[in-house]
C-alpha cells in the first residue's frame, strides 16, 4: 500500500502501527528521485505486508528535518516502530531489496 501523507503526527501514527513501513523522501524537481520511484515501489509491491509513505521535502521541509533528510532520495525502513534500514542520495537498488527481503522472511517466515 502506498499512502501520501501529510503530517508528521500521522507518519508517527502509521510507524507504531505498521509491522512494517518504507518512508520515501523525494522531491518533484529531483530527476534521480523520479528514476528510483518506481524502483522502490517494485519492491514494495512484492511484500504486501510493507507499508510504504512516499514525502515530497519540498512541500514538507519541517516532516524531512524531523527525520533528519538532508539529502535526497532517501530511504527509511522500520519494523515495528524501530528504524532498520536508513539509506540516501547514493544507494544501490539491489542491496535495499535484499536488506528488506533478508527482514521480510525473518519477520513473517
Amino acid at each position: 500500500m502506498i499512502m501520501n501523507i501529510r503530517t508528521d503526527e500521522e507518519i508517527q501514527d502509521r510507524i507504531r502501527q505498521s509491522e512494517m513501513i518504507l518512508l520515501y523522501f523525494g522531491a518533484e524537481t529531483c530527476s534521480v528521485c523520479h528514476s528510483m520511484k518506481p524502483k522502490v515501489r517494485e519492491i514494495v509491491s512484492k511484500h504486501p505486508n510493507i507499508e510504504k509513505i512516499e514525502i515530497d521535502v519540498a512541500e514538507n521541509t519541517e516532516i524531512a528535518g524531523k527525520f533528519q533528510i538532508f539529502t535526497i532520495p532517501a530511504i527509511l525502513f522500520f519494523i515495528d516502530g524501530k528504524e532498520t534500514i536508513r539509506e540516501a542520495r547514493y544507494f544501490s537498488m539491489e542491496q535495499i531489496e535484499e536488506k528488506i527481503e533478508w527482514y521480510y522472511q525473518m519477520y513473517y517466515e
